[in-house]
């Protein structure tokens, strides 16, 4: 019954039903029905009692500023006498307040945001709009954004904003590092008079958004299509200098003279921006905290409050605002935060990490194919990342999926312990290539296919591997788990088997350097992927793998049939022995459909570390020169037969059985 009385009070942001239904009690003891006057009479009620602690606004205020200081423990501080040079601002007030919560966390804080919003409230008069503004910052511990000061005014000039942060400075000796702001004059003032040494760094979204609202009034062409292709060049090109981290001094003047010929933006940008550059542009010599280098977590507060918090129905009395912060947001806030001091949440990372994904964003995947290099150690996979930035620089990305972590030899990796540029440079070239890799190159020991660049390995591109362990890999493929115990019992036994293998030619490492080449030699080509390893794709091979490089030198037929031949076997498909006996293998992982790699079971054991014949027994053609590949392969078969040798060649056969039947898990 008297449900339509507690949805008129919560869109008061009055929720205590107790209270609602303990009023309706009061006032109509005898009502069986509920009445619009019912609805109406509570509402007021719950009002006086909860909002309203004045006959007038400014006494309300003063009301607030009394019960903030004594229930809550907190600060406030409302003031009417300023002296403006505007006429039209002859009456300007603020009423700054925080309250215990907020002091506490005030103290620790050293990067703040800071940015008012209109339209939520009127002035003390009823009519003019007042601003609210609001003072964020970043937990240290949580690294998540918290509203820690808030001030209601009139006006938004200097004085206020001066008022206002030299209070905070004086009561609590707050000493912030950083300031990140929408670009607007008072407060840059406000900022510096207050805290001479404070870096303030313009939003680098609102930097970006102005020169693009901007370039429509002073970049004007005949030809739309032309003007729209200018537009886009110019903001992409400033994308690129907002969000790299290693700018020198003379990007920006590459920047103003790439585009000196459009003049009126030339000027504008001249007078507009370059008298602000140490606020946006980051150098070397010039750097922020990437923690906090937009306002969006401070715009996003906003969003809450006015969507979530009051359901787009805007306050119109300044002491109602004041009981919604106080009563609901900042507990809200709270609660989130709290969440994080027991361990039940972990602290917030997507900050930096999406200032590093913008910088990423630019980039096409052609780039990043140059960028990204893969080498592969034991059992994970090294990635060198050269710098987006600067050539000269390169850093170490280590995936490890035997304990599903990773880590980057970086700074901001190794002291914010987040995902870095180099760490999200990865996770593109891993989405590049998986297709590629899986259904080109699909059968190969061990780990000649890195294990991130198979899908059902790394399903969820993109999935975190950060400093946390991503505990999730294989969720959307194994939702009972069968899948991720037998890869990791699988592994274990890889492991297991590596070791009986040492002083055989490692067959995985020939691979992963095959491989590479491959894909190398395939983005040159009109194929996906080449028909066949020449002797120059070997060459490269050598280069890069030193002891396999002098047996090639020495027999450079020899190597290659032995690499072809071990590549052939990783390639064929699981079949059973009396499958084996009745057909031919056909290798169709590349793309003609042909059999390229003949077996050969005549090599030395102890420079072919092959499985015992019967078992993988491939009869095979190359497209290249099938006559002569034929010819030597019988004469090495007849010639040079070694026997079979199961001290040596059982624990490679295993391995390779087991790793067969690693990639057959999806297909059981």
């Amino acid at each position: 019954m008297l449900d339509p009385i507690y949805k008129s009070c919560h869109r008061c942001n009055i929720s205590d039903r107790n209270e609602i239904a303990a009023l309706f009690k009061d006032y109509y003891p005898q009502s069986l029905d509920v009445y619009s006057y019912h609805l109406k009479n509570i509402s007021s009620e719950l009002f006086e009692s909860k909002v309203k602690k004045g006959q007038t606004i400014k006494d309300s205020l003063l009301g607030w500023k009394n019960i903030i200081k004594t229930q809550y423990g907190g600060w406030a501080k409302f003031c009417n006498e300023y002296n403006t040079t505007n006429s039209k601002h002859h009456n300007v007030f603020s009423f700054q307040f925080c309250v215990d919560t907020q002091i506490q966390l005030l103290k620790n804080v050293h990067l703040f945001g800071l940015d008012a919003t209109h339209g939520l409230v009127k002035s003390l008069n009823g009519q003019s709009n007042a601003y609210l503004f609001v003072l964020t910052g970043i937990i240290p511990s949580s690294r998540n954004t918290f509203p820690l000061s808030f001030m209601l005014t009139n006006y938004t000039g200097k004085i206020t904003i001066q008022h206002w942060l030299n209070n905070l400075k004086t009561e609590f000796g707050i000493n912030p590092t950083q300031f990140v702001i929408d670009a607007d004059p008072a407060e840059i003032s406000g900022i510096q008079s207050i805290f001479k040494d404070t870096k303030i760094v313009l939003c680098y979204f609102h930097v970006l958004r102005a020169v693009t609202i901007k370039l429509k009034e002073v970049v004007i062409l005949p030809d739309k299509e032309q003007q729209k292709a200018i537009h886009d060049s110019i903001t992409q090109d400033l994308k690129r200098i907002l969000f790299n981290s290693e700018n020198t001094e003379n990007d920006i003047q590459k920047f103003l003279e790439k585009y000196a010929s459009f003049r009126r933006f030339k000027s504008y940008f001249q007078k507009q921006w370059m008298s602000k550059i140490n606020m946006w542009l980051r150098t070397e010599n010039n750097t922020f905290d990437i923690l906090l280098l937009t306002n969006n977590l401070t715009e996003n507060f906003f969003s809450v409050l006015k969507t979530v918090i009051l359901k787009n129905q805007p306050n119109k009395r300044l002491d109602s605002l004041v009981y919604v912060l106080v009563e609901i947001v900042i507990p809200r806030f709270w609660r989130k935060e709290f969440k994080v001091i027991t361990g039940d949440e972990k602290p917030n990372t997507r900050g930096p990490e999406v200032s590093q994904k913008k910088q990423l964003d630019i980039l096409e995947d052609e780039e990043i194919k140059e960028l990204v290099k893969l080498n592969i150690i034991n059992n994970s996979e090294l990635f060198v990342v050269q710098s987006p930035h600067r050539s000269e620089m390169s850093y170490n990305v280590e995936l490890n999926y035997q304990n599903k972590t990773g880590q980057c030899s970086c700074e901001m990796f190794t002291i914010e312990e987040c995902s870095c540029i180099h760490t999200l440079a990865v996770y593109r070239y891993i989405n590049i290539h998986k297709n590629f890799y899986r259904e080109k190159i699909r059968g190969s020991p061990q780990n000649a296919i890195p294990l991130c660049l198979r899908i059902e390995m790394f399903p969820l591109v993109g999935q975190k591997i950060g400093a946390y362990v991503a505990e999730e890999l294989l969720e959307e493929l194994d939702e009972e788990g069968e899948l991720e115990t037998s890869v990791s019992e699988i592994m274990n036994q890889l492991a297991a088997s590596n070791e009986s293998l040492e002083g055989c030619l490692p067959i995985s490492s020939l691979l992963s350097s095959a491989i590479a080449i491959i894909d190398e030699a395939s983005e040159s080509s009109n194929d996906e992927a080449p028909t066949i390893l020449t002797s120059n794709h070997l060459d490269e091979i050598g280069s890069s793998y030193d002891p396999q490089f002098d047996d090639y030198v020495n027999d450079p037929d020899g190597f290659e049939s032995r690499l072809q031949e071990a590549m052939a076997m990783s390639s064929s498909p699981i079949i059973s022995d009396e499958e084996n006996e009745n057909q031919e293998i056909s290798n169709s992982n590349f793309q003609n459909g042909e059999n390229f790699f003949s077996r050969e079971e005549g090599r030395s054991i102890e420079s072919l570390p092959s499985s015992p014949p019967p078992s993988h027994n491939t009869s095979v053609s190359t497209s290249r020169d099938t006559s002569n590949t034929t010819s030597r392969n019988t004469q090495n078969t007849t010639a040079n037969t070694t026997e079979y040798d199961p001290e040596i060649d059982e624990p490679i056969r295993e391995s390779l059985d087991i790793y067969h039947s690693l990639l057959s898990i999806k297909r059981r």
